[in-house]
Order: structure tokens, then C-alpha cells, then sequence
């Protein structure tokens, strides 16, 4: 089957990175996969079904010392057969108790081995200065619990992991609250206190160079477990680099230079704004992380301007059913942190049955000016980024009251894509703000 001419563009300015990963949309028909040209690549297929799909994509890695070209030439190749694995992932117990009788736990921290060298992560929880006294100090950390991992793929380039634990909102050295008196009690009790843990999921790509993407997504429990507000401030520590650092993580302190190791935020740069910063410490031999301060979330905002947040609405504590995520990477023995990504030209997704016209025609720049104005109105910073205003703030532009909200509809995020791909936009100007 003939394949036509594809190439794609380096986005951003500035020197190239070393690595890159772009996720390519590829023909449902064809029996092989992308690589590419000249350059060492790895190619990942997502959501592969059991049948013949509509459509396809894969994540396509590449990587080349001392930087990658502006252009990439894509082939197909038929899939290679896996090499043997180069990153571990083990656990060491930070403390437990085992004993019956007693609060049963084990606080425990992740251990990733890749390119000669031990990275330590843990998740956690502060539980905030509003509780304490019911459970705990303010000033302590609640480590993830009973944890694993599990390999989600690998290749010659890059493997990935996902390893997860549950997060609870107060320390091992908080009293209990149990007592026995019945059934009825302990069932009331087990309506009111169940759900008030985190899911801890890290997902890690280990790049066999020394680099590391990770991705900390603090998850709520399902609806159907009765999630409950959490009144700790979400935080993850990592240990192993050649050096700790303390300070702020925001505008013009997004990347740091650890004695050859590298640690870099920019890839939530639109999360850390200015007001928005977060915070480095040091804590037990490692970086504790905190990415956020407030964590309220918009519901409403009244023609008088009164702003109403989803309850409990306090600055301390995580609103019932509300996960967050946020990015960063690492360098090991200066492997460097940054990842780059390549454009998609819009052909290639109408191509691909992604798009039904690569042509910008009136309804598209139509479309164009609304999206002008959603990037105006969607917050950029803290815990809330990514909420859009409703009504696109609507009262400024009329210059008279009105009502807004926050706006979280997974469909407008589809068509912001939907539009990128056929107009052919910037994806460092475009993704991070869409995802």
C-alpha cells in the first residue's frame, strides 16, 4: 500500500530538545505502525481493540543526542518485537503497623531504577491547619499506603508505569474515633467516613537516557463510595536527586539545575501563574512538593459580583468528587528533563478520518473568534485551572450585571481540538491550555 509524503514540524522556539513524544493519528486500514526516518523511534499503540478499529493513534517517541531536527520524516514499519525491560519499580515500608486491635497501615515509598540510579516518590496529604486537633498536626505528612505498580508498556526507548496507592487526610499518630456499639452505629459510621480517601496514581515514562515524565492525579473516589470533602493539601516528594531545593515554583522558577540533575515544572507551567505558585521543601532527605494553596473550585458568580464554590467552599479542603492532576520531569546526570513535541500537519488528520476537511473555510473562522475568547476567559492558575467562565464573562463585555459559572464540559475541549487539528495551530501554543 502506498504511503504519501509525511513530515512533522518541531513546536516552539528556541534549541531543540533531545526527546520528543507526539501522539499521531494513523489509517484504520493499514496493518503497521509509524517511525521515523533516520532517527531512533518508538512507536505505542492507545485504546488497541480486538477488532479493526474507526480509528487509530499511537504515541510516537523519538530521541537523538545532541538535538533533535526541526522536521521529522514519518514511515511505516511493522511493530518490533519488545527488548527486555531497563527500569524496575520496587517499595520500601516507611513505617507500618500490623498488629491486630490497632489502626492497620503501611506508609510506603516508590522506588524506580533506571539508568544506574534510585528515584524515590511518594504521594501524600497535609492535612490542613483547620482539622487539626481531629486529626493531627498541621504541620505533618501523610504518606501513601499499601501501594503498587504495574508496567503499562515498553520499548527500546521508553517504558511506562503507573504505581498508585490511597491517601488519607491524617496521620498514623491520630486517634481513632471507633467504637463498638452495634450494628446501626457502625453502619451510620461507615456512611459518614466512607470516602474520605484520595487515589494516589503516579504515571511515569521512563526514558532508558535518564529522562522521566511523571504525572501526579490525586483521584477522588467514585461516586458510588461516597466520596467526601478532603481537608488536606495534596503534595509529592521525591528523593534520589544529587541535590534539594527549596523556594517557589512559578513564573521564571519552573526549572532547576541539581548538580547535573534536572527538575522542570514547565510542563504545568499554566498551573503555577503568578498568586498561583507553589512551594519546595526539604523534608526527611528529599523535595516535597506542593503544588496548591487553594483548593476551591468555582461554581458561581451572581450579577453582584459574590463568587459561590462547590461545598465545603473552604481554601483548605478538596471539594467532594474533585481530582486533580499536575505535570513534571525529570534529568538524571544530565540526561536533561525536556520533552519536545512535533505538529501534526492537518492533512495527515483528514487523512487519518479525524477531521472531515483539512480547508478553513467561514464556519472555522467563525468558530476562530470564539475560541479567542475562551482562552481569555479560562483560568490559568491554581487548582481551578482549566475552568472556563460559562458565559464567557459576558457582564464585561456588555459593560451591565450578569450571571457566570464555572464551565467544565469535556465536549468544549474536543472542539477546541477538533478546530487545532484542521487549522493546524501551535501545539505550543495550543495543547497545554486545551488539555
Amino acid at each position: 500500500m502506498t504511503f504519501p509524503e509525511l513530515s512533522l514540524t518541531a513546536s516552539g522556539k528556541g534549541p531543540r530538545a533531545i526527546r520528543a513524544l507526539t501522539s499521531i493519528p494513523w489509517p484504520a486500514e493499514r496493518e503497521d505502525g509509524p517511525s521515523i526516518e533516520g532517527v531512533p523511534s518508538q512507536a505505542v499503540p492507545l485504546f488497541e481493540p480486538h477488532t479493526r478499529p474507526r480509528l487509530r493513534r499511537y504515541l510516537l517517541l523519538c530521541e537523538k543526542p545532541g538535538g533533535l531536527p526541526n522536521e521529522l520524516k514519518v514511515v511505516p514499519a511493522k511493530a518490533g518485537v519488545p527488548g527486555a525491560p531497563f527500569s524496575e519499580v520496587g517499595f520500601r515500608t516507611l513505617k507500618e503497623c500490623l498488629e491486630k486491635g490497632k489502626y492497620v497501615y503501611r506508609e510506603e515509598e516508590a522506588v524506580l531504577r533506571l539508568a544506574g540510579r534510585e528515584v524515590r516518590l511518594r504521594m501524600g496529604l497535609r492535612p490542613s491547619p483547620a482539622t487539626e486537633g481531629r486529626i493531627g498536626n498541621a504541620t505533618s505528612v501523610s504518606f501513601w499506603q499499601w501501594c503498587g505498580a504495574e508496567r503499562l508498556w515498553s520499548g527500546p526507548l521508553a517504558e511506562a508505569w503507573r504505581i498508585g496507592g490511597h491517601l488519607v487526610p491524617y496521620t498514623t499518630e491520630t486517634r481513632g474515633g471507633w467504637e463498638k456499639r452495634g450494628l446501626q452505629d457502625m453502619s451510620e459510621k461507615i456512611a459518614r467516613e466512607c470516602g474520605n480517601v484520595l487515589h494516589g496514581d503516579l504515571y511515569v515514562i521512563a526514558w532508558k537516557s535518564g529522562g522521566i515524565q511523571i504525572t501526579a492525579h490525586f483521584k477522588a473516589g467514585y461516586f458510588h463510595h461516597w466520596p467526601k470533602p478532603i481537608p488536606a493539601f495534596p503534595l509529592l516528594w521525591v528523593g534520589g536527586l544529587a541535590e534539594n531545593v527549596t523556594g517557589k515554583i512559578g513564573p521564571g522558577s519552573l526549572k532547576f539545575n541539581l548538580q547535573g540533575d534536572a527538575l522542570d515544572f514547565s510542563p504545568s507551567s499554566l498551573v503555577f501563574t503568578k498568586g498561583h505558585e507553589g512551594t519546595l521543601e526539604t523534608v526527611d532527605g528529599g523535595i516535597l512538593i506542593q503544588p496548591w494553596y487553594d483548593l476551591r473550585v468555582l461554581a458561581h458568580k451572581s450579577k453582584e459580583n459574590v463568587l459561590t464554590y462547590l461545598p465545603p467552599g473552604e481554601v483548605a479542603t478538596i471539594p467532594e468528587g474533585v481530582s486533580r492532576s499536575f505535570r513534571l520531569a525529570l534529568g538524571l546526570g544530565g540526561a536533561g528533563a525536556e520533552v519536545g513535541r512535533y505538529g501534526v500537519p492537518p492533512s495527515w488528520y483528514h487523512a487519518c478520518g479525524v477531521i472531515e476537511t483539512d480547508r478553513v473555510g467561514p464556519a472555522a473562522e467563525m468558530a476562530s473568534r470564539s475560541v479567542a475568547l475562551i482562552k481569555e476567559h479560562t483560568q490559568k492558575g491554581g487548582f481551578d485551572t482549566g475552568r472556563v467562565w460559562r458565559y464567557l464573562r459576558r457582564d464585561l463585555r456588555m459593560g451591565r450585571p450578569e450571571e457566570d459559572g464555572g464551565e467544565w464540559e469535556g465536549n468544549l475541549a474536543q472542539g477546541l481540538f477538533q478546530l487545532a487539528h484542521q487549522a493546524g495551530e501551535e501545539p505550543s501554543e495550543a495543547w497545554e491550555l486545551y488539555l
